[in-house]
């Protein structure tokens, strides 16, 4: 598949979408990872990778807390609701279609399913990310439609992946 559109309103929408989700969203779902793994000690270790020391593993738990404190200033309520407001609508849009734009896949589905990684780890991520990420998203049934899509979107690539 051609992952732009051929179609001239099709491909027009596919490109916002991925300019879209390649900064807002991107810039909206770090600032929650940050959040998340700075109030979440579990989040955080699995973030962490297995080959760095236990001291700096450690130090990064003591850390945590002080970077909540911070991030209050960092991360508002109003940028919180925002981004569950937009991923609230492109779930409803995904309840009933199979891709954001058009008949197939296109970037826009392959940005926005990349950018929802950050807020609820794929089934991909392993064992230890795996259905982790950030509270008030990743188990909003709200979102349920979205990550399920992702899930499937990921697997559908990870077959094409595969067979190449």
């Amino acid at each position: 598949h051609k992952l732009i559109p051929e179609n001239t309103k099709d491909r027009t929408q596919a490109l916002l979408i991925e300019d879209w989700a390649d900064t807002t969203l991107a810039k909206a779902t770090k600032k929650e990872l940050i959040k998340a793994a700075s109030c979440n000690k579990d989040l955080l270790q699995a973030l962490i990778p297995s080959d760095i020391p236990p001291k700096v593993r450690n130090l990064a738990n003591q850390l945590s807390c002080y970077a909540v404190k911070e991030l209050t200033q960092f991360i508002n309520q109003e940028e919180s609701l925002r981004l569950l407001e937009n991923l609230e609508k492109l779930s409803n849009l995904v309840k009933d279609d199979k891709w954001i734009v058009g008949n197939s896949i296109s970037i826009a589905d392959i940005a926005v399913a990349a950018q929802l990684s950050l807020i609820k780890f794929p089934p991909s991520s392993g064992i230890h990310l795996s259905g982790k990420g950030c509270k008030g998203f990743k188990d909003n049934p709200t979102l349920s439609y979205l990550f399920q899509w992702r899930d499937e979107l990921d697997l559908e690539l990870m077959q094409v992946d595969s067979s190449i």
